[in-house]
């Protein structure tokens, strides 16, 4: 743990979760290579802040543990992927004292930071961690065949297969991770297919039944990646309108898959999709299929069993500092 002390109560305490793939890549440097956590410790020092910087673990079960009590801070910053991010503001969510939370972003695909605009350089996220203002944000509620939370994206189609691939590239990879974007996509579009959805309903309204989709994708945000890569599945939409984004993407061959990637960069355009907007939805796909959150994948559901998913809007859950 790197303790930053100063006269009296804490102000901040700064939770890094060292299985998140930004900080887990540099530990995979050679010596002399800054780790990301001493690099957050000099900005603090340089912005002369005080913080608690420490490590918290992720148990089997899903409760997380931690050496220091977060409930006990005014406002404490979550260092690692959208998943952490998620998983400190679940766990505080059932706590009587909730602090102010702002984001490190330390992932493998960090879209949740474009949602929240928050700025590209360390130093930069670290001033605005400490002084910025928090704002509530929505949460996606999922029920049904599993029991999630969402502050992104949910998808039980073809973006849950990606960040199946992508997460295991990138583990493989270690440091040069980066490239299993690219690798991913590339075993993606080659062993693509369709997912069968049973039915969709919208607000209680079925608007499709039994109909195979190149991807389904129910969001706050609008990309499950970083700015480089800059692909909107949705589109851009406020984070406490109380209002998720449903994008049906529709049955595509594999040319129109690669093209579609390509005129997705920087825009969303709905001829290649049915949108909606929703306070419910929900899903009933085939058994076996891979489902995500937040790029956490999701357990599957009981073989031969149809997976039904229920969505719904938790407006201004939690404060979240950003610009």
């Amino acid at each position: 743990m790197i303790a930053l002390e100063s006269g009296g109560m804490k102000d901040c305490l700064i939770l890094v979760n060292p299985e998140a793939y930004g900080v887990k890549s540099t530990h995979l440097l050679p010596r002399g290579y800054p780790r990301l956590e001493e690099r957050i410790s000099k900005a603090v020092q340089e912005l002369h802040e005080s913080a608690d910087i420490t490590y918290f673990t992720k148990l089997a079960d899903g409760n997380l543990l931690f050496p220091k009590n977060p409930t006990s801070y005014k406002r404490v910053g979550a260092v690692g992927g959208d998943g952490t991010l998620l998983d400190i503001i679940v766990y505080m969510l059932k706590q009587e004292k909730k602090p102010e939370i702002f984001w490190i972003p330390a992932g493998t695909g960090n879209g949740y930071a474009e949602a929240l605009r928050l700025p590209r350089y360390l130093k930069e996220q670290i001033e605005l961690g400490f002084n910025g203002e928090a704002k509530p944000v929505d949460i996606m509620k999922i029920s049904g065949s599993v029991d999630a939370y969402a502050l992104n994206f949910f998808s039980p189609a073809a973006c849950a297969r990606q960040i199946s691939a992508t997460n295991w590239i990138m583990q493989k990879l270690g440091p040069l991770g980066i490239a299993g974007h690219a690798a991913a996509f590339l075993w993606g579009w080659t062993f693509f297919k369709h997912t069968e959805v049973d039915s969709l309903k919208v607000d209680n309204v079925n608007l499709l039944t039994n109909r195979k989709v190149a991807d389904l994708i129910v969001a706050k945000g609008y990309t499950p990646g970083p700015a480089s890569v800059d692909i909107h599945i949705a589109e851009r939409a406020p984070l406490d309108d109380g209002l998720m984004r449903v994008v049906e993407y529709h049955k595509m061959n594999r040319f129109q898959i690669l093209a579609l990637n390509w005129q997705i960069r920087g825009k969303h355009i709905p001829k290649h999709a049915t949108h909606n907007t929703a306070r419910q939805v929900e899903i009933t796909c085939s058994p076996k299929i891979l489902t995500e959150a937040d790029g956490n994948l999701l357990p599957k559901a009981e073989d031969n069993v149809p997976s039904t998913y229920r969505i719904e809007v938790v407006p201004r859950a939690y404060p979240i500092v950003r610009p």
